[in-house]
């Protein structure tokens, strides 16, 4: 599951994005084409993210027997492993509903200039991101 949400954000990062610029057309065409391939992955998310949570605390439960197990080093990593997990889902919510939908309404208005500026910031939070999910990544196989 992991693969497919890393994947998928490599995948735009990668070649959606930088191939964009080859379609030709104005930014506001540009940017329909990525929102529809973005609303399609975002309908994958809505399975990917509750399932690798759910597993994760299904394997936190498995491994932890007695209260004296959360004082182990592999807690410490596990509790870690929660603050990125939960900083990445708020960063989730911000480029997906919050700024998603200021990009579908400026698209819609023909605002270009709003849109190629609220782009910028958003291209800062899809990258961390990525390196979030990266990093989670990592410190899953610590554990």
């Amino acid at each position: 599951m992991a693969v497919i949400l890393i994947g998928g954000s490599l995948f735009f990062w990668i070649v959606l994005i930088p191939a964009s610029y080859q379609f030709g057309g104005t930014e506001i065409e540009r940017s329909r084409i990525i929102n529809r391939v973005a609303k399609r992955f975002g309908a994958i998310d809505r399975w990917v993210i509750p399932i690798l949570v759910g597993s994760g605390l299904y394997l936190l439960s498995r491994f932890v027997d007695s209260p004296g197990d959360l004082f182990q080093a592999g807690f410490r990593y596990f509790l870690v492993k929660v603050v990125v997990v939960g900083t990445l889902l708020i960063l989730i919510y911000l480029h997906n509903r919050v700024f998603g939908r200021m990009i579908v309404r400026y698209v819609q208005a023909g605002e270009t200039e709003k849109l190629r500026s609220l782009r910028k910031k958003t291209r800062w939070i899809a990258f961390s991101n990525l390196g979030l999910m990266v990093a989670i990544t990592f410190i899953s196989v610590r554990l």
